[in-house]
């Protein structure tokens, strides 16, 4: 704006004028016309899709976006200071969440503040409006037309089950990076968390609208959980990596009048030298582990043909690890089965999981025992799992089923017992049939580990290290050999 101040007082008026009309249709249009920085640039294409979401959408939104993509402009600053000059009925009532209260009241501070610094932008509607609340908590205007529009800021954990102002839902709610990399590392905190999302927050979206914008922080993640079950959820959604590659396999930059192709490379190096890969995923590809880091990659996966399955040259055993819950977000009950070569290879032969009650998991313990016929059933040593081990043991007869019961050692903790299988993995040593109905699931959790948000097949799959032993005695060398796919 201050290159307006250069121009006579009448053609100042015919150019304020003009910049407004064409403002008031694109928050990205308004930006570049009434809020631009020296340096801008020309705006990258998905600034234009977020203004059409935020002014025009009719559905919840979730975005990942990389570091310095501007969404906080677009989605709070610019969305908030044209809510503010061009009042509408239908974005009357906007909520803003971040992580923290204090951040939110902070930048709605902010917003207020350069809001009535502009008298251009305040008179726009039909003269000076005055001003209800601005608390920090809350910025509330009445314009003369009698329409108000009202702004509060609250933090992530605030009671916002129900809000209203008077009869009024949101219109808009933006939550705007609501968690951080301590939250998602404690389980505890990420659990916490969803459930208030779930409760407090999206519930709100039936009648209002949900604009989420964050960096991918792992799959227990608030916004990765919104995106990955996008459809479950009603969401549409959208990550925006600084850099992506076409279908020739070249690099293509998302924003290439600010960043390079080459400069994006450059700093992608730069962090790797200093052994901070990770970060650099996160935070430019909206990645939550970089390749290098992973512990297990794709590269690892061995696959067999399971109709040239030679069973009888296997030692066949089977894990089983129980859930106390049918809750959505519980953990998965499980049963592992494989089979163990002369060679010491595993091919995992079945896999079964789900949320069921005890009787329904002990049915299908019974169905694979019966099916493959195990050396012996591994089942963990706790409480839960010996009231378990009491009621097969009385069903055995009764079912004409019998087996041996092995207990399992939880011993170290669940992610000490899955790293065990890296070394496994890493020299080709376990086996998965194409095609199994199961195997999305279970190298899902094997690529996202330990940041993932389930890890119970692989945890089940980690336990057969306790009872699993190739045969005493089988086939020759040639007579064994796995029918492979190798890795795909």
């Amino acid at each position: 704006m201050d290159d307006l101040k250069s121009l006579p007082p009448a053609q100042r008026e015919i150019e304020l004028a003009a910049r407004l009309a064409v403002s008031r249709d694109s928050l990205v249009a308004f930006r570049s016309a009434l809020l631009a920085s020296p340096g801008d640039v020309t705006p990258m294409e998905a600034h234009h899709r977020w203004s059409d979401i935020i002014l025009r959408g009719d559905k919840n939104f979730a975005i990942e976006a990389f570091r310095e993509s501007a969404k906080t402009q677009i989605a709070l600053r610019a969305n908030l200071l044209h809510a503010l000059t061009f009042p509408s009925p239908e974005r009357s009532f906007i909520v803003i969440i971040r992580a923290t209260k204090e951040l939110a009241a902070a930048l709605l501070r902010e917003t207020s503040r350069e809001w009535q610094a502009r008298p251009e932008l305040m008179m726009q509607a039909d003269g000076l409006p005055d001003i209800v609340e601005d608390s920090g908590n809350a910025f509330q205007v009445r314009y003369r037309s009698g329409l108000q529009v009202r702004i509060a800021a609250f933090g992530k954990g605030g009671s916002i089950r129900g809000l209203s102002w008077g009869a009024k839902r949101p219109d808009l709610i933006v939550c705007d990076d609501i968690q951080d990399l301590d939250d998602v590392s404690s389980e505890t905190v990420c659990e916490s968390d969803w459930k208030w999302f779930m409760s407090d927050i999206y519930f709100l979206g039936h009648e209002s609208r949900i604009f989420m914008i964050g960096n991918n922080l792992g799959e227990r993640s608030i916004i990765e959980r919104m995106i990955r079950d996008a459809d479950v959820w009603g969401f549409e959604a959208e990550r925006v990596p600084k850099m992506a590659q076409d279908n020739a396999g070249e690099w293509r930059s998302a924003w290439p009048a600010r960043y390079s192709v080459e400069s994006i490379l450059e700093q992608k190096e730069a962090f790797a030298r200093k052994g901070m890969s990770d970060v650099w995923y996160r935070e430019m590809l909206c990645e939550a582990r970089s390749p290098e880091q992973q512990r297990f990659r794709r590269d690892m996966f061995r696959y067999y043909d399971p109709r040239t399955l030679r069973r009888d040259a296997l030692s066949v055993y089977m894990t089983v690890d129980l859930a106390s819950s049918k809750a959505a977000s519980a953990d998965y009950s499980v049963c592992c089965v494989i089979g163990v070569t002369p060679e010491g290879m595993w091919q995992v032969l079945d896999c079964w999981y789900g949320r069921v009650t005890p009787v329904e998991h002990m049915d299908e313990i019974f169905r694979l025992v019966q099916k493959w016929r195990p050396i012996s059933v591994g089942i963990e040593k706790v409480q839960y799992q010996a009231a378990m081990l009491a009621f097969l043991q009385k069903e055995m007869p009764r079912r004409n089923i019998f087996f041996s019961v092995v207990p399992l050692i939880a011993g170290a903790k669940k992610e000490q017992r899955i790293d065990v299988l890296q070394p496994r993995f890493a020299v080709g040593g376990v086996w998965f049939p194409v095609g199994a109905p199961w195997l999305q699931e279970m190298e899902g959790e094997l690529l996202a580990f330990p940041t993932g948000q389930h890890d119970d097949l692989i945890d089940a799959l980690a336990y057969a290290e306790q009872i699993a032993s190739a045969p005493v005695t089988g086939y020759a060398r040639a007579d064994i050999e796995i029918p492979a796919f190798g890795s795909m």
